[in-house]
């Protein structure tokens, strides 16, 4: 009809490459400038699981496996130009009462952040 505006483009297209990575989306038609991961509240603990409210469990000692394997999958994409850097966006360890033991859960997450190959940063969270 008359005076109306033309309907707008149709959005652009998304991609995911083969790590299932949401580091990866980007337009179809375009490289990013540089890519980066995030990872955020590992919570690792040495202790004992954690059944919480509704079932749901908290694998303390998984959480640095799991790390494990994301650290693995970033340096697959650094290997190949893939990724600039990481953030780990905070409480990487659950907090405990005793500080000596939250120091050794510190030192153990760290030693995995350790074997990226590219730059990771650290926000601190509140534990």
């Amino acid at each position: 009809t008359a005076g109306l505006p033309p309907p707008p483009p149709p959005p652009k297209r998304f991609s995911l490459d083969s790590f299932h990575s949401l580091n990866a989306a980007r337009p179809a038609t375009r490289r990013p400038v540089f890519s980066f991961a995030i990872v955020a509240d590992v919570q690792y603990a040495n202790k004992p699981d954690y059944v919480r409210s509704r079932g749901r469990v908290a694998s303390y000692t998984a959480a640095l496996r799991k790390l494990s394997s994301a650290v693995d999958e970033w340096n697959a994409l650094a290997k190949y130009g893939r990724l600039a850097f990481a953030v780990s966006l905070g409480d990487v360890i659950d907090g405990r009462t005793d500080p000596h033991d939250s120091l050794r859960d510190i030192l153990v997450v760290m030693d995995a952040c350790s074997r990226l190959e590219r730059p990771i940063y650290h926000v601190i969270g509140n534990h």
